[in-house]
């Protein structure tokens, strides 16, 4: 979507009976089901799994800060271990680091890569930021030349090659691209979804079977996770009037335990967690309360971003004398543009959303189903993440921006000029109804109010081209049907114009 693109998460609407009905009775309750449910007897409903409701606190795991460490060079074990496992995949092309365990020189140069290619900043220090786009699955395409070996005083080049490859084949694992710690967080999400059925019992495993949307439920849990591992593992109280407090952090322990997982025993017991919310509060709860878990998340964490740019804006400075006066000149009519007027993310219906169709429903789980699956490729082009690529109504092509041609993209007050999502139309030959409905473009993700535009250098430029992809609405009920030309081009690729007014903002 052309603009500040992120996948949403799901909820359920309508009113849940007796939800607030305190934790301790559904604690001491030896029967754990949906709240309201009635059991006729122990011989005519057998529990077929002993589960407690609340995992005994000795029992769970650390938080995130606890379990993931900041990382720099110099630093040694395990940690460093999957960093470099992480790297390995990340970065394309792959340096191919031995996996030694030890935070060096090579190690460090990949780190930095990877934080430019992320646009963050590339202090070659793995801390929360690094961590939680590693662990997404956020790729990135390295232009430059590729990571190579020092070359130690008093040795050639030959000999450094191929000592560099022995250790390579001495500590490099098994090929395997289907490790459970190098899986995306959506995917660990989901696998960890797909287990929690067969440890309900028949009426409730069947109904969570039933769901449809379950790669959005996953989407949200991801979400949840996402926010753990950003603010350094604060626990989530969010949501409590719908789960209590003991169900969300459970839902927020199992979240972050997905999201690090490394072993199919890990997966197991995020899975237990969940199955635990589920019995406690029932599926209907459960989807809201993870919805609004999620949401309320995301909004955390972008007003902690906001609070930080406020911050560091830095102040102007005053000059140490006045000026001195100016002769008075004729001013010269020149075309100016509109003052800039940023609008505000919101939940509300946005212009041009419109009733759902099977058609479009059809299109969206199309698109998002490509998620999970690799990447359009090609050579000289650069690598498009699976989540990106499922931002598109179909695969995207690979095209070549032509010379001096622009390209154009809508923010708000809080969007990266330079992201990586543009369109082809000046915003300003449009209303903001066309532009939200053809780039499917949620209001709680893009305020809009401007543009910025790019003027493609000399040589041109590659990128990846297609129609975006539908969305649901901020609203949950409506779509925004999407259709629309979309460009995609590694994020800080550009070095976008300054801030233009769309004029959707009055």
């Amino acid at each position: 979507m052309a603009g500040s693109v992120e996948h949403g998460p799901i909820g359920v609407s309508g009113e849940v009976e007796n939800l607030d009905d305190g934790t301790m009775i559904r604690a001491l309750s030896p029967w754990p089901g949906p709240v309201g449910s009635q059991l006729a007897s122990r011989e005519a409903s057998p529990r077929t799994r002993s589960l407690p409701l609340i995992p005994p606190k000795s029992a769970r795991r650390g938080s995130v800060a606890a379990r993931l460490q900041a990382l720099r060079q110099g630093s040694r074990g395990a940690e460093v271990q999957k960093l470099q496992r992480q790297l390995n995949i990340r970065l394309i092309p792959s340096p191919e680091l031995a996996i030694d365990g030890i935070f060096g020189p090579l190690t460090l140069q990949a780190v930095k890569q990877y934080q430019r290619g992320v646009a963050i900043a590339a202090d070659g220090v793995v801390g929360n930021d690094t961590w939680y786009r590693l662990l997404r699955g956020d790729k990135v395409t390295v232009l430059q030349s590729p990571i190579t070996a020092l070359q130690p005083a008093g040795t050639s080049p030959t000999q450094t090659r191929s000592t560099s490859r022995q250790s390579l084949e001495a500590t490099r694992p098994p090929a395997s691209s289907d490790s459970i710690w190098e899986w995306p967080l959506e995917k660990k999400l989901l696998a960890v979804l797909e287990r929690v059925p067969s440890r309900l019992p028949g009426i409730t495993r069947d109904e969570l079977k039933a769901l449809s949307q379950i790669e959005n439920l996953a989407l949200s849990l991801a979400i949840i996770a996402g926010f753990c591992l950003l603010s350094g593992g604060t626990t989530l109280v969010l949501g409590v009037v719908i789960l209590g407090i003991d169900m969300t952090i459970s839902l927020a322990s199992a979240s972050q335990n997905a999201a690090l997982a490394a072993t199919e025993d890990d997966l197991n017991e995020a899975a237990d967690e969940l199955a635990h919310i589920v019995l406690a509060v029932g599926i209907a709860a459960f989807i809201k309360g993870v919805g609004t878990v999620a949401k309320s998340a995301r909004g955390a964490w972008n007003g902690r971003v906001a609070e930080a740019q406020q911050r560091t804006k830095p102040e102007p400075s005053k000059p140490k004398s006045p000026p001195e006066p100016q002769p008075e000149v004729p001013q010269q009519k020149l075309q100016t543009k509109a003052p800039v007027k940023f609008g505000k993310k919101g939940t509300d219906t946005e212009p041009g959303a419109q009733p759902p169709t099977k058609q479009l429903i059809q299109e969206m789980d199309a698109a998002k189903a490509r998620a999970t699956l690799s990447p359009p490729e090609k050579a000289g082009w650069p690598q498009i993440p699976s989540r990106d690529a499922a931002t598109f109504k179909k695969a995207p092509e690979p095209i070549e921006l032509a010379e001096g041609s622009k390209i154009y993209r809508v923010i708000d007050g809080e969007s990266n000029p330079n992201g990586s999502y543009w369109i082809t139309t000046d915003p300003r030959t449009m209303s903001e109804a066309q532009w939200r409905s053809g780039s499917a473009v949620k209001g709680e993700w893009n305020g809009d109010g401007a543009f910025v535009e790019y003027e493609v250098p000399k040589g041109g430029m590659k990128a990846w081209s297609g129609e975006a992809a539908p969305q649901i609405s901020s609203d949950g009920v409506n779509m925004l049907s999407g259709g629309g030309n979309q460009i995609w081009v590694p994020p800080s690729s550009t070095r976008a114009s300054t801030p233009i007014s769309t004029g959707f903002i009055k």
